[in-house]
This record gives structure tokens, sequence and C-alpha cells, in this order.
């Protein structure tokens, strides 16, 4: 526990933090033809605020594909193999603004940051990497804590206060879609939307976002949204 933060601010990854390029289409397309022999399954497929096993259980039961647990773990495991792969030839990268804003908040003794994100916990961890934003985020939720974006972002919350000590009552997402705005509300916290990914900001706003930006670059904006969204 750190006495010293006060609240609690979580981001989102995907469209939020960082543009994978195609990368998670490819590494999903890769780790279904090594598993079961198909490929072509991820093509126009809608990834916008899913998890990871959702996405991937989706496509397997479309296709009457076996999801006993041992299929399940290779299916993650080429997965995982993959995208460590594909982030090669599809770079992963910072979306605009995120840099400067993390490295500004993590200057601030009050605030505590934690990642709330859809991909599997490991697949997170080789994003934040290439796209150089590793090491920001102690504590954090999955796609491999929760199928469903609530409870991956249940996890994020209950870890970032075991963590920092902070109440939820002081925190505050960050998210590109309506699916981050619906997790948001069922937890209870205010959502920040970001209109970086798949949808627009008067979608984010009909979804329920307290705040929107186009992107993440009014760092000194974005502050204060997230200082009025979580109390003096």
């Amino acid at each position: 526990m750190d006495p010293n933060v006060s609240r609690i601010v979580i981001f989102d990854l995907d469209g939020t933090l960082v543009d994978g390029h195609g990368a998670g289409h490819q590494a999903m397309d890769k780790a279904f033809e090594s598993v079961y022999g198909r490929t072509g399954l991820f093509t126009g497929r809608e990834f916008a605020g899913k998890t990871d096993p959702m996405v991937l259980r989706e496509a397997a039961v479309e296709q009457d594909l076996p999801l006993d647990p041992d299929h399940w773990n290779r299916l993650q495991e080429a997965f995982l193999k993959e995208l460590l792969l594909a982030t090669v030839s599809h770079p992963v990268t910072a979306m605009p603004g995120a840099q400067l804003l993390l490295h500004t908040l993590a200057q601030d003794p009050r605030v505590g940051l934690a990642v709330g994100t859809g991909n599997l916990e490991r697949g997170a961890a080789i994003k934040l990497r290439a796209a150089g934003l590793d090491g920001i985020f102690p504590v954090g939720g999955f796609g491999s804590d929760a199928p469903d974006r609530p409870g991956m972002l249940r996890a994020a919350l209950e870890r970032a206060q075991a963590y920092y000590g902070a109440t939820k009552a002081r925190a505050v997402a960050f998210g590109d879609t309506p699916r981050d705005a619906d997790a948001a509300a069922a937890n209870g916290v205010p959502l920040i939307g970001v209109a970086t990914g798949h949808y627009g900001a008067d979608a984010l706003r009909q979804a329920g976002a307290q705040a929107v930006f186009d992107t993440l670059e009014p760092t000194t904006a974005v502050l204060e949204a997230i200082n009025r969204l979580t109390g003096p």
C-alpha cells in the first residue's frame, strides 16, 4: 500500500493506449491454423471492446470446433506465441499523447495506475513492451481474469485497491468503446472515453462516458477531467 495514493486511474489498452496494427488479428488466425487447421476466421470480425477469450471462443463455437481444456490451453498458448511474432511484422505503437500522459500521471504521487484490458495478461505485456509502455502498470485486470469486460474491470479495481490502498470511490477508467462505458458503469466508476478506436466521440458520450477526448494529446485537459471525476 502507498499512503500517498488517493485515486486510481485504469487504462484500457487496444484503441486507447496502443494501436496493434492488426497484430492481434494475425495472431488469432495463425493460432487457429496451428491448433485446428482453419484459416481466415478473423477477417472482418469485430474485436472492439471484447476480451481475447471472448473472441477466441466465439470463433471456435461458430465453427463447431472443440474447446475442451486441452484445446483451450493449446489455443491460448499458440495465440500468445503468434502474437509475439506478429508484433515484429505489425509494430504496436502508442496512441498519440499516451506516452506523455502516462509519464505525467506516473510522476504524481497521488495517482495509482492500473491497466484494465481484454487482452490475456501475457498478451498485454507483449503489447505494452512493443509500444514502449512496459514498466508503467504494476497491477491490472485482464481477459485471463474474466471472459467479460465488467469482470475484467472488477479484477483491475480490486487489485489496484489492494495494491495502493485507495478506494473505488476515487477511481476512473479510460476506454474507447461503448463496452468500456458499460463495464465502468457496472463497476460504479466513471469513464473517460477516447475516440481513437472504432467509435467516435458522440457514440462514446451516448454510451455514458462522462468525458470524451478525440485523442490523449491535450494532456492538461485530460488531467483536469481525471481530477474532476475523482474528486479534489
